[in-house]
């Protein structure tokens, strides 16, 4: 099924190509199941440069929060700069909000505990 979807794989070599990426995969998940599943549902990833696309974008995603996850390994193999870049902002953002939430919440409480 993962040749019928991404026939190029035939022509990576499974020492050099294939296999890094697929332990890649499982690291940044953290199990097989889900990279498996993630592969299997875009196999197109087995055919991505780990040291040029894979390995950094997987770096700044951690670096800005996200969840590392199939979809976001999908996100890191397939969406172009613009996209790309455009996820991390959002990520940031969300962080950033979450984290000054997260603050408030604390003020507050530290405030009405005061009194």
């Amino acid at each position: 099924n993962i040749i019928i979807k991404q026939p190029s794989l035939l022509g990576h070599s499974v020492q050099n190509n294939l296999e890094p990426t697929l332990d890649f995969c499982i690291e940044a998940i953290g199990n097989e199941k889900d990279a498996a599943e993630a592969i299997t549902k875009f196999p197109a990833i087995l055919g991505y440069s780990l040291e040029n696309r894979l390995k950094p974008r997987l770096k700044e995603a951690k670096e800005v929060g996200m969840d590392i996850d199939k979809a976001c390994l999908k996100r890191l193999a397939a969406y172009n700069q613009k996209q790309w870049n455009a996820s991390l902002a959002f990520q940031s953002r969300k962080l950033i909000t979450q984290n000054s939430n997260d603050y408030r919440g604390v003020a507050q409480h530290s405030v009405t505990t005061s009194k």
